[in-house]
């Protein structure tokens, strides 16, 4: 009930059938990154239980917040060897074997391993994911077996996706390195300076306001009175306001744009100043409106720690631009045009006519 009230004011959302497709979406999501995954763990093959406590010390690092770096420093690599080595020497639930495929065990720690190498598994329910990549695993097994009594490892084929993985890779690691080394606390700066000369370019008036929601205009009048003979806005909100979400925050709305409301609501807020209460009802698809002006401002521009992820994600995207613009300005490159090739190129014979 809270929740309908609170769009009285503003634009209609598509909740319900957000709720709706929410179990629908986390099983997508888990679908399709199990088969990214998948993948991974086939160019692994064995090598994922040798690479278990790197992949899940790498994965905690990745979504730990500069400040729980700062506190962990010191202490969270002593305490993830010491959880390893307890988990060895006791037997733990962590090298529980979970299924067998022809006689080969599956353990936790391989579903463990596999879920470290794709952080968004992590951020979905365990309940869901653990069944699910158990299978995947279990499917694992069964093909690896069917790929090595094929004995493919000297396959002309393999042989060249495998080179053409590893070039791959060195070419993707190369240019993480290279990015990783201009990207600066300086460069994120001036990247964040030019964001908010942009913003504040661009920025919007933003009104806060209170209001009391009634079904009839009487209804909205007699209020109206009541406040020009002293009643106290907020306590009228929280008893009057059919808006119960705000009513029992005295009416309040917070901080808005012009776009966030109804039109009506809108126009009428934001002719308003500050401290003013409308001498006449509101009306709007939702009934009759009275309505104060708290407060006037530009909207603030977000902070350098809010926009972090987003100057990061600009930055790297523009060193990398940058640094294949000069790499290619270097380059001695020849681009021929279509159907003409380089020279000393035999070209392809013309068909001979049938005699």
């Amino acid at each position: 009930m809270t929740e309908k009230k609170k769009n009285t004011t503003q634009k209609p959302a598509e909740t319900s059938s957000r709720n709706n497709n929410s179990g629908l979406i986390i099983g997508l999501v888990v679908a399709v990154i199990v088969v990214l995954a998948l993948g991974a763990y086939f160019m692994s093959g064995e090598e994922m239980n040798r690479t278990k406590t790197t992949a899940q010390t790498s994965s905690s690092d990745t979504d730990m917040s500069d400040q729980d770096n700062m506190e962990m420093a010191g202490t969270g690599a002593s305490s993830s060897e010491a959880e390893d080595t307890a988990d060895m020497e006791a037997g733990t639930a962590s090298d529980d074997v979970i299924a067998e495929v022809n006689g080969e065990p599956i353990t936790q720690s391989d579903v463990d391993a596999f879920i470290a190498q794709v952080p968004q598994l992590q951020q979905q329910p365990a309940e869901q994911v653990m069944p699910v990549v158990r299978e995947e695993l279990i499917t694992a097994k069964v093909v690896d077996e069917r790929v090595a009594k094929a004995n493919l490892e000297n396959d002309p084929e393999v042989q060249k996706r495998m080179q053409q993985a590893r070039e791959g890779i060195m070419r993707s690691v190369y240019l993480e390195q290279m990015v990783q080394e201009e990207m600066t606390d300086e460069r994120l700066r001036e990247e964040y300076d030019a964001f908010k000369e942009q913003q504040s370019a661009s920025s919007q008036e933003q009104v806060r306001a209170r209001h009391i929601l009634v079904a009839t205009e009487e209804e909205a009048n007699d209020i109206i009175s009541q406040l020009e003979g002293g009643a106290d806005f907020n306590d009228l909100a929280s008893e009057e306001s059919t808006d119960t979400a705000s009513g029992a925050s005295g009416g309040d709305l917070g901080y808005f744009t012009k776009a966030q409301m109804v039109p009506e609501f809108s126009e009428a807020a934001f002719s308003m100043e500050e401290g003013e209460v409308s001498s006449e009802p509101v009306k709007s698809q939702f009934g009759y409106h009275i309505i104060k002006v708290e407060d006037k401002r530009t909207q603030p521009a977000p902070s350098f720690e809010e926009t972090k992820p987003f100057l990061e994600v600009q930055v790297r995207r523009k060193i990398l631009e940058e640094k294949l613009a000069e790499w290619r300005e270097d380059a001695d490159v020849t681009v021929y045009n279509e159907g003409n090739s380089a020279p000393g190129t035999p070209s392809t014979p013309a068909n001979t006519p049938a005699e």
